[in-house]
């Protein structure tokens, strides 16, 4: 993807969100002044949200958020459907979507050679490889195999399923950790 390519793209996703922020304030009954008393941001601010011009922090989305009387995931996502970790059915499918949502957003890469937590070079940055503390084999797993389907995801005929049958897979095998803990602790 080209500089220009990931720039549409970026400026795709805050007009998309700035539309969803605007929707949420009128929803509320509120104009952008009411919403700077409510929340202390400027009007020049939300206006720059509103029309995708200005890139919002969490502190802000957050404090819009609670004046709006809306979630964060809501005002981010958009539609339920598009909500990677509220949309979740069962536990199993809330942490593999926690984990999907950090791999997708590159805030974690799976580095079998190191599992000390130890920074590892990669180009002229450091990562630090997130140590699960339950299901590490499982999500481990599903990380590899996430990486190596984007490797190799044009080898697939239908690479959105293959994706999903990865997820699902992680999903079940938690699931099924959890139901035998619950069984075993009679709950």
């Amino acid at each position: 993807m080209t500089k220009e390519n990931v720039t549409m793209a970026k400026d795709k996703s805050l007009v998309s969100l700035g539309k969803r922020l605007k929707k949420a304030r009128e929803e509320a009954n509120l104009t952008q002044f009411q919403l700077y008393e409510k929340t202390g941001i400027s009007t020049t601010q939300i206006s720059g949200y509103e029309n995708g011009n200005k890139s919002i922090g969490l502190s802000s989305l957050h404090r819009i958020a609670l004046a709006t009387n809306k979630t964060m995931d809501e005002l981010y996502c958009g539609s339920e459907s598009s909500r990677p970790i509220t949309s979740s059915r069962n536990d199993g499918e809330l942490i593999v979507n926690c984990v999907v949502a950090l791999y997708d957003a590159e805030v974690i890469q799976a580095n079998p050679k190191n599992r000390k937590n130890e920074f590892v070079p990669r180009g002229e940055e450091q990562y630090f490889r997130i140590g699960f503390s339950k299901f590490i084999d499982i999500l481990d797993d599903m990380v590899l195999k996430l990486q190596d389907f984007e490797k190799n995801k044009d080898n697939y005929p239908d690479p959105q399923a293959f994706r999903e049958q990865i997820l699902a897979s992680a999903t079940k095998q938690i699931n099924n950790v959890l139901n035998n803990r619950i069984f075993k602790l009679g709950i």
